[in-house]
This record gives structure tokens, sequence and C-alpha cells, in this order.
């Protein structure tokens, strides 16, 4: 038998949805139009501003401020944040496929990330607006702790997104 869950049904935070727009993240997208057409971005901006959603994104990054599990993984990503990106190399560097996946386990190996891959970059997994130019991409997963997860619409939750996708952007 299911355990009782104490959040369901859900209802979100007032002063959240205050800040929703007059449009679905699915009308954003296309859904249900006949045309095939690349998704939008509605939440995650680089910049909120130039996202309808932008308002609700902002939110969350004042949410829970005193909370200490937020204000630890926050404080760990603007860490993350201001370490300065390796210069790309000059010169391509030249790798069989075998070394290149070998280079890449490394980052499994030591942590930073617990699982990686390489695929064919298809155009449509873009953003609309956006290119991609190179003819590969790398998937970094990194993955959430269940235990952490599974207190959503707690702080611990959210603490655990922002800590997964700081450890990501590293």
């Amino acid at each position: 038998m299911a355990r009782t869950n104490p959040h369901r049904p859900f209802t979100p935070d007032p002063a959240q949805m205050a800040l929703a727009p007059p449009v679905s993240g699915n009308a954003i997208n296309g859904l249900g139009e006949p045309t095939f057409r690349r998704p939008d971005m509605v939440y995650w901006a680089p910049d909120p501003d130039t996202i309808p959603h932008g308002a609700m994104q902002r939110y969350f990054y004042g949410t829970d401020p005193g909370n200490p599990h937020i204000a630890a993984a926050r404080t760990e990503r603007a860490r993350i944040t201001a370490i300065d990106p390796v210069p790309v190399a000059p010169v391509p560097v030249q790798r069989t496929p075998d070394d290149w996946t070998a280079a890449l386990d490394t980052f499994v190996a030591d942590g930073t990330c617990d699982r990686v891959g390489v695929a064919v970059m298809d155009p449509d997994w873009a953003y609309a607006g956006q290119d991609v130019p190179q003819s590969r991409v790398i998937v970094i997963g990194v993955q959430h702790d269940f235990d952490a997860i599974v207190t959503a619409p707690e702080a611990t939750a959210g603490a655990e997104v922002l800590r997964q996708y700081g450890r990501a952007m590293r």
C-alpha cells in the first residue's frame, strides 16, 4: 500500500502563483500545435527578464533565505559560479574515441558526476534561436539524493536540487 503523502493535494505558494504570466509553459512550447517547432525557454533562462516566467524564476532565488540547507547550497553554487572556466584550447585536442571516453570516465571516477555519455547533436534538442555548431554533445548526469528529494516541497528538496545543479555546472 502506498504511503500517504502529507503534501497531497499540493497547494503552491500564493506569492509564487501571483507572479505567473498569463501564458502557460505548454503554450510557450507549442503543445498541440500541428507543426513542429523547437521549444522556447520556460524557466532557468540566463536572463530571467527575457522570458514570460522570469518573475517566477526570480522568486526561487529568494525563497527560504534563512533555511540552512538552502543557504549552504546557494553558497556552494556561488563558489562554483565564481570559478573561471578553463580556456578553450587554441588547437583542438586529437584523441581516439576510446581515449575521449576514458577521459570522460574520470569525471565519474572522481565523483564530479554520476554518468557521462556522448550523443550526435540533434538541433531539435536546443531551444529556438540557439545554435549548437558541434556535431557531438557530452551528456552529464547527476543523481539526486532520494531521501532529500522525497521531502518535497520542503526546503531540503529544493536545496538538493540546487546542490545537484551546482554540481553539474561545476
